[in-house]
């Protein structure tokens, strides 16, 4: 009698520790699974010009040019294969831990607001329903081009183009009149004037694009900056800005120092697959995306509520490893 009445609480046990161990293990490929479907960087395309072929040889060394037929596969290949556009308020969200992105992101950004963009670009990702940025120099947007269109030299889009493209892009700021560089100072004029002058350059391209929506991304001209510049981005109601350097955009990233990934003529079908399957990497040394705790250590990493980060700050710009994640996990606030 007395070994039956040992027995119930000993299956009992074995039945509540399988039960635990089934659902831990359930827990686990839950977990796994959301982490599978979230983007932890977003690639963000950066383009200039599409031209036909015939029309590309009339710049046959222009670097920032791409062919429409190679811009066609491209936007295809994201449209047929389920790709989310990321929006301006998408982009500010996910860098503020507001938001996860899923795992098929990209951002499309075209700079300086050249005609070429609504001639191809605009029609194209409009049939495919994608959505894209362009970040303008407005002070070309007011100058007289023509009306004939002509592929031999950069034409800018007028307001009435603007309006129109206004459908499928965010329309961002890229400077009013400070997008020149200058050889000799080895600089942009958006860098080497004075602060009232780029506040007040940047108050007018704001202004003249603000019939759009809010105007709160920057792209730097050729992609030059310091940390003035970024000081005067924050005066002037910018929150992020984004560089020439070649990179993802994480959620811990300085938000005025964001890289892109240029398009230009060379980039194969193949290498802009992989560019944009390219959206989940490891944040973690030694801990990969199954390890059992990897979502709850993600989490606490992306929403700031960790201290003890290498480089004492909230956006770590470098990869942890599994001892400093457990002091990050004990200096909890």
């Amino acid at each position: 009698m007395t070994r039956k009445r040992m027995v119930l609480p000993v299956v009992c046990l074995m039945v509540f520790i399988l039960l635990f161990i089934q659902t831990a293990c359930s827990d686990r490929a839950n977990a796994a699974e959301r982490m599978a479907d979230q983007a932890n960087q977003i690639p963000v395309l950066m383009y200039h010009g599409i031209l036909t072929k015939e029309e590309k040889q009339l710049q046959p060394d222009n670097s920032n040019i791409i062919t429409v037929d190679r811009f066609q596969e491209q936007m295809q290949f994201l449209a047929e294969n389920g790709y989310h556009t990321v929006t301006v308020d998408e982009m500010e969200a996910f860098l503020a831990g507001d938001i996860q992105l899923p795992r098929k992101s990209v951002m499309i950004q075209f700079d300086d607001g050249l005609r070429s963009v609504y001639r191809y670009a605009y029609p194209m990702m409009k049939q495919l329903n994608l959505n894209g940025v362009a970040n303008i120099i407005t002070g070309r947007t007011y100058m007289d081009y023509g009306d004939e269109w002509d592929p031999a030299r950069n034409q800018y889009m007028d307001e009435d183009m603007l309006d129109k493209v206004s459908e499928v892009f965010d329309l961002q700021s890229h400077t009013n009149q400070l997008h020149f560089y200058r050889s000799e100072q080895g600089t942009t004029d958006f860098v080497l004037k004075s602060d009232e002058d780029v506040l007040s350059d940047l108050r007018l391209n704001k202004d003249r694009l603000s019939k759009y929506g809010d105007v709160t991304l920057f792209a730097y001209p050729f992609g030059d900056y310091n940390s003035n510049a970024k000081n005067l981005l924050k005066k002037a109601g910018m929150t992020m800005a984004f560089t020439t350097e070649r990179g993802y955009v994480k959620a811990w990233d300085d938000p005025y120092e964001l890289k892109r990934i240029g398009i230009n003529p060379s980039t194969t079908l193949e290498e802009f697959k992989g560019i944009v399957l390219n959206t989940v990497a490891p944040i973690f040394e030694d801990i990969s995306l199954s390890y059992p705790n990897f979502e709850q250590t993600f989490w606490l990493y992306t929403n700031y509520m960790t201290r003890g980060y290498p480089d004492g700050l909230f956006r770590p710009k470098q990869h942890i490893n599994r001892v400093q994640a457990a002091r990050m996990l004990m200096d909890m606030v």
